[in-house]
């Protein structure tokens, strides 16, 4: 009798360990760590946006070798309301993140379970039409407003060189050179980048293309680095400092 009470109290004390041990994020972007950028606000996402799925777990590998992601549609009448992927995580990540898009309002359930079916974890949330916004014109509220973005061939003894207006897969494999350089120290000791395209020459910049994390001194007024585009569009660049603030957005274009 004994025995039972204290097998029940010793589950009760590690349930909330276990049920906390895997949370959801849905975002933007991530960065190479797995660290969530561009959190949704209550999990509310417009109707046909591009947006991540982030498992994450508390331990520092994720355990299973397979992974099913599943999304229903809650009331659905209709199987077809319903997704179901098998994925694989990458060996020595505590994380994995799933790019989606749904094109119907709704409330929706994100389940990741196990091999034998067994839940991970769960989560909600709420597909919605966007609403209609009056256009503002005025500046974006970047947190450095004068930081300057220049793509370029090369940087010799922090200069940029060979100025880029388009990026060129035949020219140059795809392959610049992005500078950033500020009127006063960037303040941040991580440079975390978000690249986005166009789908269509008509679509908002959808596509979710890559993240990047770089580390850089707290006092620098300027950095660079190099990064290869894969295919042609219109492509959109975020820069966050360590807080996740933005920093400034770039724009670029890249053709045969």
């Amino acid at each position: 009798m004994m025995y039972n009470l204290i097998r029940q109290i010793i589950a009760i004390i590690i349930l909330p360990s276990i049920i906390w041990a895997q949370q959801i994020f849905f975002c933007r972007g991530y960065t190479e760590s797995g660290e969530p950028i561009d959190l949704f606000i209550g999990n509310k996402i417009p109707i046909n946006q591009s947006f991540v799925i982030l498992l994450r777990t508390s331990r520092d590998e994720i355990d299973n070798n397979i992974i099913f992601i599943s999304i229903q549609k809650s009331e659905a009448r209709f199987d077809q309301n319903n997704f179901n992927k098998m994925l694989r995580p990458d060996k020595n990540k505590n994380w994995i993140a799933f790019n989606h898009k749904i094109s119907e309002e709704g409330i929706y359930t994100i389940s990741f379970s196990d091999f034998n079916k067994k839940k991970l974890a769960s989560s909600t949330l709420r597909i919605e039409k966007s609403q209609s916004k009056k256009v503002d014109i005025t500046q974006p509220g970047y947190f450095t407003p004068d930081l300057r973005i220049v793509f370029c061939e090369r940087v010799v003894n922090g200069v940029p060189d060979g100025v880029l207006e388009k990026i060129s897969l035949f020219k140059t494999n795809g392959e610049a050179y992005i500078y950033l350089i500020n009127n006063m120290p960037l303040k941040s000791n991580k440079l975390l980048v978000n690249i986005w395209r166009k789908k269509t020459p008509d679509s908002p910049y959808d596509e979710f293309i890559d993240t990047k994390k770089f580390a850089i001194n707290y006092e620098w007024y300027d950095t660079f680095f190099r990064y290869r585009f894969e295919k042609k569009g219109e492509y959109k660049i975020n820069f966050f400092n360590e807080k996740e603030l933005l920093l400034k957005t770039a724009y670029i274009t890249v053709d045969n």
